[in-house]
């Protein structure tokens, strides 16, 4: 087994000549080896937008690995998110993502948008637990008004096409994915 020799380092990140995902210069606190992100570390940076982005992970040449953490601030509001991220910045499998104004999403996510199977929570107290595609309620779902009534059935890019009776049950979200805070 080759040996890595991991020193812990700030490093200044200048952006690359094509940005993964609008990513801009930043600055990365963590293991490195051979001069680049390689281990636990943070990273504060932000993106085209100037939009400030800190992502909380495990890298490997310099790229995010695995389970990551990262919160954003967009237009003076929070928004966070937990679980498994891509090399290109991008929420990608099962996850959390809440925001300031107390939106939540727990499910699945593709390149970044909800995708598959998830539950959202609307600060109103309305949810909605069925199937995504590309940000957009589209497939089975089942949405819950805060007054207890409930459209079940068949949706289309956020449209509610038929109702219809499910006798399946919703995929289990993992326990590890219910709740979880900054520390």
């Amino acid at each position: 087994m080759k040996h890595i020799n991991r020193v812990v380092e700030w490093k200044d990140i200048v952006r690359a000549k094509v940005p993964v995902n609008g990513i801009n210069n930043g600055i990365y606190y963590g293991q490195t080896a051979n001069g680049k992100r390689d281990g636990f570390g943070i990273f504060y940076c932000t993106k085209y937008d100037d939009t400030p982005y800190l992502f909380e992970c495990e890298w490997k040449q310099d790229f995010p690995i695995n389970e990551a953490r990262y919160i954003c601030v967009r237009e003076n509001r929070w928004q966070e998110y937990q679980g498994q991220i891509n090399w290109s910045y991008l929420i990608n499998g099962k996850g959390v993502w809440k925001t300031e104004s107390l939106h939540e999403y727990i499910g699945d996510f593709r390149d970044g948008k909800s995708h598959g199977k998830g539950k959202y929570i609307y600060p109103n107290g309305k949810t909605y637990d069925g199937e995504w595609e590309n940000d957009k309620k589209h497939g089975y779902g089942k949405m819950t008004l805060a007054d207890g009534s409930v459209q079940e059935g068949i949706w289309k890019e956020n449209n509610f096409l038929e109702e219809r009776k499910s006798m399946v049950k919703p995929a289990a979200i993992p326990q590890k994915y219910h709740s979880f805070r900054c520390k």
